[in-house]
């Protein structure tokens, strides 16, 4: 990649505004004025910044990355109970409950990883590191009594983990026959089939 140009506030202003247009019309949508116009600057200063389109790209697809990562690891970092920290987890990779932007941004950018080493990473990493979180989380309920594992837990994270990822691939895909609600009943059931934890779709429900 070659040297970065510009200030650190104006790149950052420029992934905004490029995420922006990606998530709301997807990666054919972003050209040079659709980006100027949403940061507010001339097309030739964002080729001042990003000579390079790929580059832009990667750092879109990086912010978002992070941003997505940093809050599934809040959602549920204050819960104690692993039931509980599960139905956190879940519930901060589906939108409205997540950051709907966000998960649209991430399934466009997954889009870029058949044809680019550097995107197909980026992808690779988001999954370890939202299984290491599922692992974790099974781990803490395995040793607390509340789950009970019939195969390797990472096995078990993995499947729970591409459940959700297609689930919420749906949501996005605007398929009407499922609502956030429902997707959550669905996979709350799956895990607490998986995880012989008949208490699990229960504290999906929302407060009365």
């Amino acid at each position: 990649m070659p040297p970065q140009r510009g200030s650190e506030s104006s790149r950052r202003t420029l992934v905004s505004a490029a995420s922006k247009v990606i998530s709301g019309k997807g990666l054919p949508a972003l050209r040079i004025r659709a980006i100027a116009s949403h940061a507010g600057m001339s097309p030739a200063g964002v080729l001042y910044h990003y000579p390079q389109n790929v580059d832009l790209l990667l750092d879109v697809h990086k912010t978002a990355l992070d941003r997505y990562v940093e809050f599934r690891r809040k959602s549920q970092a204050e819960e104690s109970d692993p039931r509980r920290r599960l139905v956190s987890v879940v519930r901060a990779g589906i939108p409205p409950f997540a950051d709907e932007d966000v998960i649209r941004l991430l399934f466009e950018m997954g889009n870029l990883a058949g044809r680019s080493e550097a995107h197909a990473q980026l992808i690779t990493g988001l999954w370890e590191q939202e299984l290491a979180l599922y692992v974790e989380i099974l781990e803490a309920g395995q040793s607390s009594g509340d789950f009970h594992l019939g195969r390797p837990v990472t096995d078990i994270a993995a499947i729970l983990l591409g459940l959700e990822d297609g689930l919420a691939r749906h949501l996005t895909h605007y398929n009407a026959a499922l609502n956030a609600d429902r997707v959550l009943q669905l996979f709350l059931a799956a895990a607490a089939s998986e995880l012989t934890c008949p208490s699990l779709p229960g504290l999906g429900q929302p407060p009365s």
